[in-house]
């Protein structure tokens, strides 16, 4: 008796795994055993994104305020759409989401425990707001209502939100979100653009430029959101440091502190990388950009 309940219990659990092979590429929380060496650095610190999170902005009360500039936000764009093209925006993208619901639920290394219309009013409110942020970073669209985002703190805080393990939207969401709502000031632009041109303004200089910014990209089928685009992106760009050859490669790293002790000074140049550290060694400078 015990070998065939054994044998069923195990055709069961063979059911109940997914057979799709990227795995591997889904977007997922980041493990127990980092989140609680520090709580706070992966979590949302202004803006709670996709259904990872999704309980967060009822739960903290700075995230639900949140909750209202994105609401906000679909209603700015429902009126401007409104102006170029009298359609049922609103509609479009509900039916759209509505479509995707299942796929971008598969887009989760785990189940989504969120009920078909919460997921879609939350892929249509999410996507929304990210892609208009984008927009209005780009194309400079700002007034009283939404200012703050212009604040350098908060500036910095949206990005550094956006690029949370946790707090993630399916990158194919976001583009069909932009493919549907595009109007006649998007038409020389691609999303990859509207991406890096975001970024470029919240992100430390020497990381990313916009002049970086060049033909139309294509997506990686394995890059599902927008912290994977992002380091895929900097990765193919950023310089590579070649060490020395093995036996020259014991030098230990000497604190700032001691080297200043030593009589090394340091001085702030401009540079586009954070690997663009130069010493003079006549001058005793080490030279750093910033």
């Amino acid at each position: 008796m015990s070998y065939w309940t054994a044998l069923d219990n195990l055709r069961a659990q063979l059911d109940g795994v997914s057979k799709d092979s990227s795995a591997g590429f889904k977007i997922r929380k980041v493990p127990e055993h980092l989140r609680t060496e520090n709580v706070k650095a992966y979590e949302p610190q202004i803006i709670a994104i996709g259904p990872l999170n999704h309980h967060l902005a009822r739960e903290k009360t700075h995230l639900a305020e949140m909750q209202r500039h994105k609401v906000l936000y679909l209603r700015k764009l429902l009126e401007r759409r409104w102006e170029y093209d009298r359609r049922d925006l609103l509609s479009c993208c509900c039916d759209r989401m509505d479509e995707l619901e299942e796929i971008a639920r598969c887009c989760y290394a785990e189940p989504i425990e969120i009920a078909r219309h919460e997921f879609v009013e939350m892929l249509v409110l999410d996507a929304c707001f990210i892609v208009e942020l984008f927009r209005r970073f780009k194309l400079d669209l700002w007034d009283n209502d939404n200012n703050v985002f212009r604040t350098s703190w908060i500036r910095k805080k949206l990005g550094r939100d956006l690029l949370v393990a946790d707090n993630q939207l399916p990158l194919f969401v976001l583009q069909e979100f932009y493919g549907i709502t595009k109007m006649h000031e998007d038409e020389e632009t691609n999303f990859q653009d509207l991406i890096l041109g975001f970024f470029s303004k919240v992100l430390p200089v020497q990381l990313l430029k916009v002049s970086k910014i060049g033909p139309f990209l294509e997506f990686d089928p394995k890059i599902t959101h927008l912290l994977g685009f992002m380091y895929d992106y900097y990765w193919e760009r950023a310089p590579r440091f070649v060490p020395p050859p093995y036996e020259e490669n014991w030098n230990f790293i000497i604190s700032a502190t001691n080297l200043e002790e030593a009589g090394v000074k340091f001085e702030k140049i401009e540079g586009d990388s954070l690997f663009s550290i130069d010493f003079d060694k006549d001058a005793g400078i080490m030279k750093i950009p910033a």
